[in-house]
Protein backbone atom coordinates (compact mmCIF):
# COMPACT_ATOMS: atom_id res chain seq x y z
CA UNK A 1 0.00 0.00 0.00
CA UNK A 2 1.41 3.52 -1.01
CA UNK A 3 1.72 5.90 1.32
CA UNK A 4 -0.37 9.51 1.59
CA UNK A 5 2.99 11.18 1.32
CA UNK A 6 4.18 9.37 -1.45
CA UNK A 7 1.05 9.92 -3.16
CA UNK A 8 0.61 13.79 -2.37
CA UNK A 9 4.56 13.90 -3.74
CA UNK A 10 3.46 12.74 -6.46
CA UNK A 11 0.31 14.35 -7.20
CA UNK A 12 2.46 17.81 -6.61
CA UNK A 13 5.07 16.69 -9.09
CA UNK A 14 2.46 16.41 -11.68
CA UNK A 15 1.18 19.74 -11.11
CA UNK A 16 4.17 21.27 -10.78
CA UNK A 17 5.47 19.97 -14.43
CA UNK A 18 1.96 21.14 -15.21
CA UNK A 19 2.28 25.05 -14.45
CA UNK A 20 6.14 25.40 -15.61
CA UNK A 21 4.36 23.90 -19.29
CA UNK A 22 1.57 26.23 -19.20
CA UNK A 23 4.16 29.04 -18.09
CA UNK A 24 6.20 28.31 -21.10
CA UNK A 25 3.41 28.57 -23.13
CA UNK A 26 2.44 31.81 -21.49
CA UNK A 27 5.97 33.25 -21.78
CA UNK A 28 5.91 31.99 -25.64
CA UNK A 29 1.99 33.72 -26.26
CA UNK A 30 3.40 36.91 -24.40
CA UNK A 31 6.74 37.14 -26.44
CA UNK A 32 4.26 36.86 -30.01
CA UNK A 33 2.14 39.50 -29.08
CA UNK A 34 4.50 41.81 -28.12
CA UNK A 35 5.96 41.19 -31.55
CA UNK A 36 2.57 41.95 -33.07
CA UNK A 37 1.87 45.00 -30.97
CA UNK A 38 5.69 46.24 -31.92
CA UNK A 39 4.41 45.53 -35.41
CA UNK A 40 1.39 47.00 -35.46
CA UNK A 41 2.50 50.39 -33.77
CA UNK A 42 4.86 50.71 -36.47
CA UNK A 43 2.12 50.08 -39.26
CA UNK A 44 0.67 53.08 -37.48
CA UNK A 45 3.16 55.46 -37.58
CA UNK A 46 4.11 54.55 -40.90
CA UNK A 47 0.30 55.32 -42.15
CA UNK A 48 0.85 58.67 -40.18
CA UNK A 49 3.84 59.99 -41.68
CA UNK A 50 2.31 59.34 -45.08
CA UNK A 51 -0.61 61.19 -44.15
CA UNK A 52 1.37 63.90 -42.93
CA UNK A 53 3.72 64.14 -46.08
CA UNK A 54 0.42 64.08 -48.27
CA UNK A 55 -1.01 66.62 -46.81
CA UNK A 56 1.80 69.29 -46.80
CA UNK A 57 1.50 71.47 -49.99
CA UNK A 58 3.81 71.68 -52.82
CA UNK A 59 5.30 74.83 -51.77
CA UNK A 60 6.13 72.77 -47.93
CA UNK A 61 9.66 72.04 -49.28
CA UNK A 62 12.38 72.14 -46.71
CA UNK A 63 15.32 74.54 -47.33
CA UNK A 64 18.35 73.79 -46.18
CA UNK A 65 18.41 77.11 -43.84
CA UNK A 66 15.30 77.25 -42.29
CA UNK A 67 14.46 75.23 -39.51
CA UNK A 68 11.82 71.73 -40.53
CA UNK A 69 8.31 72.37 -39.52
CA UNK A 70 6.81 70.51 -36.97
CA UNK A 71 3.80 68.79 -38.28
CA UNK A 72 0.45 68.54 -36.59
CA UNK A 73 -0.14 65.12 -35.33
CA UNK A 74 -2.72 63.39 -37.56
CA UNK A 75 -5.84 61.52 -35.45
CA UNK A 76 -5.21 57.98 -35.22
CA UNK A 77 -8.12 55.80 -36.00
CA UNK A 78 -8.33 52.79 -34.41
CA UNK A 79 -8.98 49.57 -36.06
CA UNK A 80 -12.15 47.96 -35.78
CA UNK A 81 -10.79 44.64 -34.88
CA UNK A 82 -8.70 45.99 -32.55
CA UNK A 83 -12.09 47.44 -30.55
CA UNK A 84 -13.63 44.34 -31.11
CA UNK A 85 -11.16 41.39 -30.09
CA UNK A 86 -10.46 43.67 -27.17
CA UNK A 87 -13.84 43.88 -26.16
CA UNK A 88 -14.89 40.29 -26.06
CA UNK A 89 -14.90 38.82 -23.06
CA UNK A 90 -11.26 36.61 -21.86
CA UNK A 91 -9.48 38.74 -24.47
CA UNK A 92 -6.55 40.52 -22.75
CA UNK A 93 -6.41 43.96 -21.83
CA UNK A 94 -6.38 46.07 -25.13
CA UNK A 95 -3.29 48.77 -25.27
CA UNK A 96 -3.96 52.59 -25.11
CA UNK A 97 -4.03 54.49 -28.23
CA UNK A 98 -5.37 57.08 -29.48
CA UNK A 99 -9.28 57.18 -30.16
CA UNK A 100 -9.93 53.82 -28.30
CA UNK A 101 -12.80 54.52 -25.57
CA UNK A 102 -13.07 52.85 -22.40
CA UNK A 103 -15.64 51.00 -23.14
CA UNK A 104 -13.29 48.32 -24.81
CA UNK A 105 -12.13 47.67 -21.61
CA UNK A 106 -13.69 44.39 -19.60
CA UNK A 107 -16.37 45.74 -16.26
CA UNK A 108 -13.38 45.07 -13.83
CA UNK A 109 -10.49 47.08 -15.61
CA UNK A 110 -13.30 49.43 -17.21
CA UNK A 111 -14.67 50.53 -13.38
CA UNK A 112 -10.91 51.03 -12.15
CA UNK A 113 -9.73 53.57 -14.82
CA UNK A 114 -13.40 55.44 -14.02
CA UNK A 115 -12.89 55.73 -10.53
CA UNK A 116 -10.04 57.54 -11.01
CA UNK A 117 -11.71 59.20 -13.85
CA UNK A 118 -13.71 60.54 -11.25
CA UNK A 119 -10.95 61.08 -8.50
CA UNK A 120 -9.65 63.47 -11.05
CA UNK A 121 -12.55 65.56 -11.29
CA UNK A 122 -14.15 65.34 -7.72
CA UNK A 123 -10.82 66.82 -6.30
CA UNK A 124 -7.97 67.06 -8.20
CA UNK A 125 -5.94 64.64 -6.51
CA UNK A 126 -5.59 61.94 -9.57
CA UNK A 127 -3.68 59.04 -8.01
CA UNK A 128 -5.16 56.69 -5.80
CA UNK A 129 -3.62 53.92 -4.03
CA UNK A 130 -5.75 50.14 -4.52
CA UNK A 131 -7.03 50.22 -0.93
CA UNK A 132 -8.56 53.57 -2.02
CA UNK A 133 -9.91 52.20 -5.74
CA UNK A 134 -11.38 48.96 -3.86
CA UNK A 135 -13.29 51.15 -1.51
CA UNK A 136 -14.27 53.17 -4.20
CA UNK A 137 -15.49 50.15 -5.77
CA UNK A 138 -17.47 48.87 -2.80
CA UNK A 139 -15.17 46.03 -1.77
CA UNK A 140 -14.71 44.67 1.19
CA UNK A 141 -11.27 45.65 2.58
CA UNK A 142 -9.36 42.00 2.23
CA UNK A 143 -5.98 40.85 0.80
CA UNK A 144 -7.65 39.36 -1.64
CA UNK A 145 -9.58 41.99 -3.26
CA UNK A 146 -6.99 44.71 -2.97
CA UNK A 147 -4.32 42.36 -4.19
CA UNK A 148 -5.47 40.31 -6.16
CA UNK A 149 -7.74 41.79 -7.86
CA UNK A 150 -7.41 46.10 -7.39
CA UNK A 151 -3.52 45.72 -7.89
CA UNK A 152 -3.58 43.39 -10.69
CA UNK A 153 -6.14 45.07 -12.56
CA UNK A 154 -3.97 48.64 -11.81
CA UNK A 155 -0.55 46.96 -13.02
CA UNK A 156 -2.27 45.66 -16.31
CA UNK A 157 -3.55 48.94 -17.05
CA UNK A 158 0.10 50.74 -16.37
CA UNK A 159 1.53 47.74 -18.70
CA UNK A 160 -1.16 48.26 -21.33
CA UNK A 161 -0.55 52.10 -21.24
CA UNK A 162 -4.34 53.33 -19.50
CA UNK A 163 -2.71 54.02 -16.00
CA UNK A 164 1.22 55.53 -15.02
CA UNK A 165 2.22 53.97 -11.22
CA UNK A 166 3.81 57.30 -10.28
CA UNK A 167 5.04 55.82 -6.76
CA UNK A 168 4.67 52.29 -5.78
CA UNK A 169 1.25 51.73 -4.95
CA UNK A 170 -0.77 54.83 -6.52
CA UNK A 171 -2.53 54.83 -10.05
CA UNK A 172 -3.40 57.90 -11.64
CA UNK A 173 -4.59 57.76 -15.53
CA UNK A 174 -2.25 58.08 -17.97
CA UNK A 175 -2.03 61.51 -19.81
CA UNK A 176 -3.64 60.21 -23.04
CA UNK A 177 -6.72 58.15 -21.45
CA UNK A 178 -6.95 61.33 -19.24
CA UNK A 179 -7.23 64.21 -21.81
CA UNK A 180 -9.51 61.20 -23.98
CA UNK A 181 -12.54 60.79 -20.76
Amino acid sequence: MPSVVGLLEERELAARVRAERLREEADRVLAELAEAETEWREWVIARQRVGVVLTAGPGDALVADMPAPVPAPVPVAVPVAVAVVAARPGRMVAVWVQGLDVRVLRENYRAVVEVLALARGADGLATRSAPEIAVALGMELTKRNIEGRVRHTAKRLVERGWLVELSPGRFRLADGPAAAS
